[in-house]
């Protein structure tokens, strides 16, 4: 379903949940508020999840996470604030896009993101992460692109098992990545 910016206002329905076979969401480019709908998450055929640069708030509903066929999660600029959950990568050995970046989410990014072996695009700027950089972000091989600037960030990366095509960081800098 391609509803992208169309200006449509209010609420995502939860409503959106009764179609059962929907493979692909795609509502970005709007100005949906409120909160993502829990509901989301039972889409068992649910592959892309696209619901960026719109005004949602809230918590990012774990049950996104919990997905085995999810392939990408696109939910960048938007108000979304809470933390990750240290499981992210767990139900998600598909994922091949988290783009995240321009919310409020915080807390520390999870460790265990070299889990999602397919991920090639890793964006978490603009947001309030702290603490230290997950070191086996390196070992994930397929990732080309990782954003993770202008946060409260620290550590390095290890291992890079090849070239990033991408890897965005701030100057001044506010973390410190050697690989």
């Amino acid at each position: 379903m391609y509803l992208s910016i169309n200006q449509f206002l209010g609420e995502i329905p939860s409503s959106l949940s009764n179609l059962t076979k929907l493979e692909k969401l795609k509502i970005k480019e709007n100005l949906l508020e409120g909160e993502i709908p829990r509901e989301l998450g039972d889409l068992c055929y649910l592959t892309f999840l696209y619901l960026s640069l719109n005004q949602l708030t809230g918590c990012i509903p774990p049950s996104i996470f919990n997905r085995t066929i999810m392939r990408v999660i696109a939910l960048s600029n938007n108000n979304l604030t809470g933390e990750l959950p240290t499981t992210i990568c767990d139900h998600l050995p598909n994922l091949e896009g988290l783009l995240l970046s321009e919310n409020i989410l915080g807390g520390v990014i999870p460790p265990n993101l070299e889990k999602c072996k397919k991920l090639k695009v890793l964006s978490l700027s603009i947001n309030e992460f702290t603490g230290t950089i997950p070191r086996d972000l390196g070992n994930i091989t397929n990732l080309t692109e990782l954003y993770l600037g202008l946060q409260h960030l620290e550590g390095s990366i290890t291992s890079p098992s090849k070239n990033f095509y991408f890897f965005f960081f701030t100057f001044p800098p506010i973390c410190y990545i050697s690989t």
